[in-house]
């Protein structure tokens, strides 16, 4: 591809002005249908202040329009001034993209895990201390998020990162292309839908979804428990399944969802094998809830903090990534996340997500 065509799919250049008040510094990430760029703030209050600044281009398929939710989900953050979110700026369009402005985020939970944690290959782990900040870190960002009435449907390390320097003390949720209202307008809770299509991502997502049924508050526990044992001990019991080069996606699907039934069943004893045993007051809890049940965040966040005093850590104790941390040196070799949401490998399942919360 020649240099011309290439900078005539970029939607803004570094050096330009956006709206008169932005600078573009460089670019984060680029997609098929949007972009991400660290913008420098030239009057105001944001005056040499730097951000993110996502654009989206007009002209998708308005199933791949996903800056509107993000919009929406942020406002309604920021009006509880909930503290696990990238801060909201502004929102604006020019005549080829629609674009948001907000605070910069540093490295990926998943991006650090395989930097920095103790193992090889998939099987790396944070270590104890780490993951139990980790743990309560993004249980808070739940909570957080289904306080203003939505669920994620597709939590995972990836979608997490810590704040930047020297904010890395903090972990950030990210990515609400999945996300869906579970509440009315009246506050009362959405009945459950007929059979859906699968969403989430495979490794981490609730058994609900391998039986395509509605997901609810329930279900987002479930992905942060294994999302939490995954960093914890570097594995998943689902992880060892193997498939033969013929396998059907379908048949991958019932098996991984089968091994996840299995894993949950003996009081959870082979999903949380090598965990420390306050985990198990968060698999006893998620086991009780149904549909509509709201969680009792609290009631599992302080068996971590019950688990912390145990093992002698305290708030301030030093995280894997952070300069008095055992794998500093490894960290800083991780880029910043790029805020990009991997569209292209997503279509398919935004187009079906997009679908159905247009059903009653």
């Amino acid at each position: 591809m020649s240099k011309k065509v290439q900078d005539e799919k970029k939607f803004i250049a570094v050096g330009e002005l956006l709206d008169g008040r932005w600078e573009i510094v460089r670019v984060l990430g680029e997609g098929g249908f949007g972009a991400v760029y660290e913008v420098k703030g030239i009057e105001g209050e944001h005056r040499d202040q730097h951000y993110a600044l996502k654009v989206e281009a007009k002209d998708i398929p308005d199933y791949m329009k996903l800056l509107a939710m993000e919009r929406d989900v942020l406002r309604a953050l920021r009006d509880i001034s909930a503290k696990h979110f990238c801060r909201y700026i502004t929102v604006g369009q020019t005549d080829r993209f629609r674009f948001l402005i907000m605070s910069l985020i540093g490295k990926s939970l998943d991006d650090l895990k395989r930097a920095v944690g103790v193992g090889t290959g998939r099987s790396k782990q944070f270590s104890l201390c780490t993951s139990l900040f980790v743990g309560i870190e993004t249980l808070e960002s739940i909570q957080e998020l289904h306080k203003i009435g939505y669920l994620h449907r597709d939590l995972k390390p990836a979608n997490f990162a810590v704040g930047r320097e020297p904010d890395t003390h903090r972990i950030y949720m990210l990515d609400f292309g999945m996300c869906r209202k579970y509440r009315k307008d009246d506050g009362s809770h959405r009945r459950p839908r007929d059979r859906l299509g699968f969403r989430g991502t495979v490794r981490y997502a609730s058994p609900a979804c391998h039986k395509e049924e509605e997901l609810s508050r329930r279900d987002d526990l479930w992905s942060w428990l294994f999302m939490i044992v995954d960093v914890s001990v570097g594995k998943l019991p689902w992880d060892s399944l193997q498939f033969t080069r013929g396998t059907s996606q379908t048949e991958m699907m019932t098996k991984i969802g089968e091994s996840k039934d299995a894993s949950l069943a003996q009081n959870g004893r082979i999903l949380l094998e090598g965990c420390p045993r306050e985990y198990q007051s968060a698999y006893d809890h998620t086991m009780t809830l149904q549909y509509a049940d709201e969680p009792n965040y609290d009631l599992i966040k302080r068996g971590w903090m019950a688990c912390q005093q145990r093992k002698g850590y305290s708030v301030d104790s030093p995280l894997d990534w952070e300069p008095k941390g055992e794998h500093f040196k490894e960290a800083q070799a991780v880029p910043h996340a790029t805020m990009m949401v991997d569209d292209r490998d997503r279509e398919e399942m935004l187009k079906k997500s997009f679908e159905d919360k247009q059903k009653k």
